[in-house]
């Protein structure tokens, strides 16, 4: 599977990305800011099969270009009032798999590239940061979920927020502060650092 991270602008350096599986099945995740950005992608990804529209969560600096996307880009939503955790989406042979992630919002959904090549993590995760939250959801979601899976996956968030547009999950375990915690005490303690 190839991902195309797209620099979309919107509402705060917010991304969208562009999958386009080895068989053409294409989708996007949380179509947003400059529609016009999304359309060159693809156009540029060529013969391309549109296969989902896919929202990691319900904010509106996520889908705020949902309605032109779908001009170009005829495709399926698909978000967590649609979707059950840990089914696969069927694109191509990189099937995706949902989690459901709540925390930043009850609504918040993971989507894990089963090749392990991709985990696109909306607002869930950042690189070297996490998005505001309900501490208790969110503590289990970022260790009972995102921490089984493989470190190999690259993290795909909604925002340009950290030192690198993309990281590893391993990396991340390392470096994230909101991922080394050693207790929830300790994670509900950092969060009083979260900016």
């Amino acid at each position: 599977m190839i991902t195309r991270q797209l620099f979309v602008g919107g509402f705060d350096d917010n991304f969208s990305y562009l999958g386009v599986c080895d068989n053409g099945d294409a989708f996007i995740v949380d179509p947003t800011g400059d529609p016009a950005v999304i359309r060159r992608a693809t156009a540029q990804a060529g013969d391309i099969r549109p296969a989902g529209i896919l929202l990691t969560h319900r904010h509106h600096d996520h889908y705020s270009a949902l309605n032109d996307v779908l001009e170009f880009f005829r495709a399926p939503l698909f978000e967590h009032a649609n979707l059950a955790d840990g089914q696969f989406l069927p694109f191509g042979e990189n099937a995706l798999q949902v989690l459901f992630t709540p925390g930043h919002t009850p609504d918040s959904v993971c989507y894990r590239a089963a090749d392990n090549s991709a985990l696109f993590t909306g607002d869930t995760l950042f690189v070297d940061c996490i998005g505001f939250c309900q501490p208790e959801p969110m503590y289990r979601s970022l260790y009972e979920v995102l921490g089984k899976l493989d470190g190999s996956l690259v993290i795909y968030s909604g925002h340009n927020y950290g030192s690198t547009p993309t990281d590893t999950l391993e990396h991340q375990r390392q470096v994230n502060p909101w991922l080394r915690c050693k207790s929830y005490a300790e994670f509900v303690a950092k969060l009083k650092n979260l900016t």
